[in-house]
């Protein structure tokens, strides 16, 4: 709170008056500026820049001027690189810009707003009621259209509407299966993507099922579908990794998993996962791992992604890392890798 209103408040409080900001206010986009930094990608190697089948094209650490910024779960590129939309673990919509140099790798940022998420009934959330985790555009790589949500604890998914002076409001509700509804309250949908014209493909963080996969399904992308209308779609885990969240493949033929491993005694570690489009077709998806990172790379606790197509048709990954509000221990870090072909 700046000092000028905290001292309105005490004024107004000696004097018995009652003022109170109105909600129009609260809900409003505020301006955010955003510190950006260069961070090397590897830590003891300064010539690395592949691991896997991917290519480091630079990593940047972003501090923002409002306190609501932090907690990145989700994240979407515009077709050209230039803009983003993220959402935050703490109910805010973020937007900005990314800047690169003459080669094409990632060296800024600039922010745009920071926005609260609205729910139902268009309120605010706070606390878990707005713990957003996976974000997802209905059209690829844009960021202002229509974008769909998951929230959990209390577990749900909402299609969004493109911003309306600077705010979305829910169209609908996603309908759930209840295996989706009874994940852990802090082990909710963590992923989405689009999979067709008419489903997200979805997955809880790392809930085994009785056969020992986790839970994924087709979700109907349409209001009051039947529960009846979501489809399995089991993965087979790669222990000991938990899922944070995916992005279709910008040449449509698949999906690109992000998923985190934590522990006291190996640190955070972080790998991508390629799933094709028929990865399902004979049982419980696998897939390719792309590149498993530990703690000699730069990063954190990685939780979004997004990928588009470059100016050369190359595949370019995005992948941003929640902080947890918890500064400076942890840092909102962007990182931008080229996919390889598998020959390279």
């Amino acid at each position: 709170m700046q000092r000028w209103l905290a001292g309105l408040f005490v004024v107004a409080a000696a004097a018995g008056v009652i003022w109170l900001m109105p909600q129009s206010q609260a809900r409003d986009p505020r301006p955010l500026q955003l510190t950006a930094s260069k961070v090397r990608f590897s830590v003891n190697d300064e010539t690395a820049d592949r691991i896997g089948r991917l290519k480091w094209r630079g990593t940047i650490r972003l501090v923002g001027n409002d306190k609501e910024f932090g907690g990145l779960s989700g994240l979407v590129v515009s077709k050209d690189g230039s803009r983003f939309l993220a959402i935050t673990d703490q109910a805010h919509w973020v937007t900005g810009t990314f800047s690169y140099d003459g080669k094409g790798n990632l060296t800024g940022a600039t922010g745009g707003t920071i926005t609260p998420m609205l729910d139902q009934k268009g309120n605010t959330m706070s606390g878990k009621s707005g713990d957003a985790e996976a974000l997802a555009p209905l059209v690829p790589n844009d960021p202002d259209g229509p974008v769909v949500v998951a929230f959990e604890g209390d577990h749900r998914v909402w299609v969004y509407d493109p911003p309306k002076d600077g705010q979305r409001t829910v169209k609908y509700a996603v309908t759930l299966p209840d295996d989706a509804k009874a994940l852990p309250g802090n082990g909710g949908i963590e992923a989405l993507s689009v999979w067709d014209k008419t489903s997200l493909l979805a997955f809880g963080e790392y809930t085994a099922d009785k056969d020992g996969n986790l839970f994924g399904w087709t979700l109907p992308l349409k209001a009051g579908a039947k529960a009846e209308e979501v489809k399995a779609m089991p993965l087979k885990p790669v222990s000991p990794f938990a899922i944070t969240d995916a992005c279709p493949l910008p040449d449509g033929s698949g999906v690109l998993l992000a998923e985190r491993r934590f522990s006291r005694e190996t640190g955070v570690g972080f790998q991508v996962r390629m799933l094709s489009n028929d990865a399902f077709k004979s049982g419980p998806a696998q897939g390719e791992v792309l590149a498993n990172l530990g703690m000699s790379f730069v990063i954190d606790n990685m939780e979004g992604i997004s990928a588009r197509t470059g100016e050369k048709g190359e595949t370019l990954i995005y992948v941003v890392a929640d902080d947890n509000f918890n500064r400076p221990i942890q840092q909102t870090l962007v990182t931008l890798y080229e996919l390889l072909p598998t020959d390279q």
